[in-house]
């Protein structure tokens, strides 16, 4: 018989050792095996990568991208959203110009975030007053005069009255 010959037909023997035999082993050197059977890519039960490298590495990031980066950095989602600033991805709340979020801002009669006023002058914070005339950064009633009017005092302490001291010093007298 010639070597590996079972019997003198010329047969061999399968996997299994069945002299003329059908059973024959598969990719993966198994008698009668199923091969590579999905989703496996090799006999070592290794699976294709998201780029269809057979045991490779490259995997889907959280946004789905093959090999990609994840969420920007910056954005809270993958579609580019942001936080807003009650830290709603996507929200719509805003900062006013006071870094307050969802704040009024500036409001009436205040002219800036630390809630000054405005001046006579028109300054924000500014310490310019009106006086008692009614005039912004004036020094108010002058010495000697009794109003804003520039009226002095009568000799009876009236403001801007007409009584005045006789040659006697008689006040609203007639004199000599």
């Amino acid at each position: 018989m010639p070597v590996g010959d079972c019997d003198c037909d010329g047969n061999t023997k399968d996997c299994d050792g069945n002299c003329g035999g059908k059973d024959f082993k598969d990719e993966c050197d198994v008698c009668n095996g199923p091969g590579v059977v999905a989703p496996f890519c090799n006999c070592k039960g290794d699976k294709r990568d998201c780029l269809g490298v057979c045991g490779g590495e490259a995997h889907r990031d959280k946004c789905g991208v093959c090999n990609g980066a994840g969420v920007p950095q910056g954005d809270c989602d993958c579609h580019g959203k942001k936080l807003d600033c009650n830290n709603v991805c996507g929200g719509t709340d805003g900062v006013d110009e006071c870094s307050v979020c969802n704040g009024p801002g500036i409001v009436y009669p205040f002219c800036d975030c630390d809630e000054n006023r405005k001046d006579c002058k028109d300054v924000c914070g500014g310490k310019t007053l009106v006086d008692e005339c009614k005039v912004c950064g004036g020094t108010g009633i002058p010495d000697g005069d009794c109003n804003c009017f520039g009226k002095k005092l009568d000799c009876e302490g009236v403001c801007g009255g007409f009584k005045v001291k006789d040659d006697c010093g008689v006040c609203g007298g007639t004199g000599i």
